[in-house]
């Protein structure tokens, strides 16, 4: 039993945990259509390019102006699609950092042992705790001396399924 225990251990970390890549994922959400609050931006893209257009010398007609107003909107989607990625990787680092500071990867360690050696395994978290860290603060004089701070972070534990209570 201990054998297939440790192989299904095995076998569920290889398919959880695959080296060097994180056990999620982020996506930034398809944007379907411009804000209301980006409205004006499109306007003012419509009129520099309705002034553009006049300055050349060339007529205006309500095809040309559809055209411009649809360019305005795809201009706006692009920069907001390129926002949302950059935020989407910015809070993709953040998670990645509190699941470190947090020992996520002991915890759904050994959630992987409980669930390849009992009928039931619980992963608990994120339970916010109070953790104290060691900083450096800069004396007055221009010394640094260490600080005891006190800092609220995500855990995550293993629940022991014997103590359990669904």
């Amino acid at each position: 039993t201990e054998t297939k225990c440790r192989g299904a251990e095995s076998w569920l970390r290889d398919i959880l945990l695959d080296e060097g890549m994180v056990p999620f994922d982020l996506k930034p959400t398809p944007i379907q259509d411009v804000p209301p609050d980006y409205e004006a931006k499109v306007t003012q893209l419509i009129s520099q390019n309705v002034i553009q257009t006049i300055q050349q010398g060339q007529p205006l007609d309500p095809v040309m102006m559809e055209t411009f107003k649809e360019q305005a909107r795809e201009d706006i989607r692009a920069a907001l699609l390129e926002d949302s990625v950059d935020r989407m990787e910015r809070m993709k680092r953040q998670i990645e950092d509190q699941f470190a500071e947090g020992g996520m990867v002991e915890g759904f360690n050994a959630f992987i042992s409980d669930l390849a050696t009992y009928p039931a395994a619980i992963l608990k978290g994120p339970t916010v705790r109070r953790v104290k860290q060691l900083e450096w603060t800069q004396d007055p004089d221009g010394g640094y001396s260490p600080k005891v701070q006190e800092k609220l972070v995500p855990t995550y534990s293993r629940v022991d399924p014997f103590r359990f209570y669904p």
